[in-house]
């Protein structure tokens, strides 16, 4: 351990998901920026604090936009406290982000340098069965994380109209905003991690069926 560490370091949800054995390399150098863990942190509790209808709102929420990226363990975490909330509702949830989940991200840049990386892609939309299942309010959150996810380019004030038209208050949609980024933000940290992860373990394998000196390490 590192003379610059602290004895005790309590791992956080990234470093849990991610599965990085203690003591790794990476997980020393990620913990020098404690302001990435302590934002990540944060924003999961923040999602903890929710409680009845609200906090099942916003696991749905989280669990679609978690799919969204494509991070398994972030994924699996995230339906899995959906699930405990509303099994139901979380069987529905995982169907409808495996449709909605595509490559992109898509959407159209203002004309110059950057129209060549133009893509389109098609915008995900609650059918009427599936809205009549989940109500305007939470099929219209689910459509806008589909936007800031695979469409950010097409971002525009008519995001926030289709929200207030649902029943969403400016204060929920700034909350709203700030829950599908902290699953951005979080999704590629896990997954940096867990290939990292992957790699050392690849390392180790190839350098004992090579019976290669003991003191060679990946990294």
């Amino acid at each position: 351990m590192s003379r610059h560490e602290p004895l005790l370091h309590r791992p956080t949800l990234a470093e849990r998901m991610a599965a990085v054995p203690p003591g790794s390399p990476i997980l020393r150098a990620l913990r020098n920026r404690p302001e990435l863990l302590a934002g990540l942190e944060a924003g999961y509790q923040d999602l903890l604090r929710h409680s009845g209808a609200t906090r099942t709102e916003a696991l749905a929420i989280a669990s679609f936009t978690a799919h969204l990226h494509g991070e398994e363990a972030v994924s699996t975490h995230l339906h899995a406290l959906l699930q405990a909330a509303d099994s139901d509702l979380a069987l529905l949830i995982a169907d409808e982000a495996e449709n909605a989940a595509l490559p992109g991200p898509y959407g159209t840049w203002p004309p110059g340098p950057l129209s060549a990386e133009d893509l389109d892609g098609p915008a995900w939309r609650a059918d009427p069965p599936l809205r009549l299942r989940l109500g305007a309010r939470l099929s219209a959150a689910l459509e806008h994380a589909h936007l800031v996810t695979l469409h950010p380019r097409d971002i525009t004030s008519a995001a926030d109209e289709a929200l207030e038209r649902a029943g969403w208050l400016p204060g929920e949609t700034l909350d709203l905003n700030r829950l599908i980024a902290w699953i951005g933000a979080l999704s590629p940290v896990v997954s940096g991690l867990r290939a990292y992860a992957h790699a050392r373990h690849l390392q180790r394998t190839i350098t004992t069926a090579h019976d290669r000196p003991a003191g060679f390490a990946y990294g």
